[in-house]
């Protein structure tokens, strides 16, 4: 499957818990991808959330999500954009792509709910419960990888802390 077909399905998944849970917002918030080379200036917050081209397949339990969100006066609405961090694969197909994480159906509802929380408290003062921390569980046959991970080459992935450049808001 590509790349663009599994985030396309993780996004599906995300816009239409959206729905449910930004509904009770007195404003409009909009879901999109945030392109390869944009840059995203200090006035974006950061909320991180961590849960192939061969037959290797890989889940999020390893994945990273950056949503980068913002209120737009001009708009009169809320933006949020996204990055999904890919995984090189370790198999005998040695490609050079990062390919995306297949993604659960209950994780991708996990990180918008805590997208959600993080966003109702911060713009709209609400008192929301504590984020979802719980994990699905795994039996990883690897171990990560820092080599391979485009999180930790590009300083997102919250296994390698030191590296980070964005604040956990976990």
């Amino acid at each position: 499957m590509s790349r663009l077909v599994i985030q396309r399905c993780v996004e599906d998944l995300w816009v239409k818990h959206m729905r449910i849970l930004f509904k009770h917002l007195p404003d409009k918030w909009v879901l999109s991808p945030l392109q390869p080379n944009r840059k995203i200036s200090s006035k974006w917050f950061a909320f991180r959330d961590v849960a192939k081209g061969c037959n290797d397949g890989w889940t999020s339990m390893y994945g990273v999500v950056v949503f980068h969100y913002r209120w737009n006066k001009k708009m009169l609405q809320g933006q949020i954009m996204y990055r999904v961090a890919g995984q090189k694969c370790s198999g005998s197909c040695s490609s050079e792509w990062f390919e995306m994480p297949l993604w659960y159906p209950e994780e991708a509802q996990k990180v918008i709910t805590n997208l959600y929380y993080k966003i109702a408290s911060q713009y709209y003062n609400l008192v929301t419960p504590q984020y979802i921390r719980t994990r699905r569980y795994g039996r990883p046959a690897a171990h990560h990888n820092r080599n391979l991970c485009e999180g930790c080459i590009s300083g997102l992935c919250k296994m390698d802390p030191v590296a980070s450049k964005v604040s956990v808001c976990e």
